[in-house]
């Protein structure tokens, strides 16, 4: 989950000014927490830190509200996609959180653009494995598939059901 600062960046754009430290701090606190077994989660340190320096960027050209806001995402998507090595997920991210309705085509480029750099710069520093490693599986029996079809049937009507009431 996200930590309040990164809620309280996307609200108060442009009200409030960072310093050029606190990205580096961040990246202190999360490799002392993360490495000290404190569960934070990879997504959070990166979106905080990538959205961070996108906001010192903002500062530093003295852009406006909307560029600012849009510098805002461009280092969280960045700071996502080199996390997980997901370009498109870190796109995903920006556009429905930090943008929320209030996005444009150029912006999803800038988006897409800082995403697709970042997972690159990761995949040439760290290598090209998966984040994460999945065991194998195998279906062994005919009725797993109609306890599948079950199982899938019941979640989309509870996600039916919760997002009608």
């Amino acid at each position: 989950m996200l930590g309040q600062d990164f809620y309280s960046l996307i609200s108060n754009t442009r009200e409030q000014k960072i310093s050029p430290w606190r990205p580096a701090i961040k990246m202190l606190a999360a490799s002392v927490s993360l490495g000290t077994g404190a569960s934070l989660g990879p997504e959070s340190p990166s979106v905080e830190i990538g959205s961070n320096i996108g906001i010192l960027l903002g500062q530093l050209f003295q852009v406006s509200k909307d560029r600012y806001r849009l510098l805002l995402g461009a280092g969280a998507a960045a700071g996502l996609a080199a996390g997980f090595k997901a370009p498109i997920a870190g796109v995903f991210f920006a556009l429905e959180v930090v943008l929320g309705t209030a996005f444009t085509t150029p912006a999803a480029s800038l988006i897409l653009l800082s995403a697709f750099l970042s997972a690159a710069i990761a995949r040439a520093f760290l290598g090209v494995h998966p984040a994460f490693e999945l065991p194998g599986y195998e279906v062994l029996g005919y009725w797993e598939w109609l306890f599948y079809s079950g199982l899938g049937l019941l979640a989309s009507l509870v996600s039916y059901t919760f997002f009608r009431y």
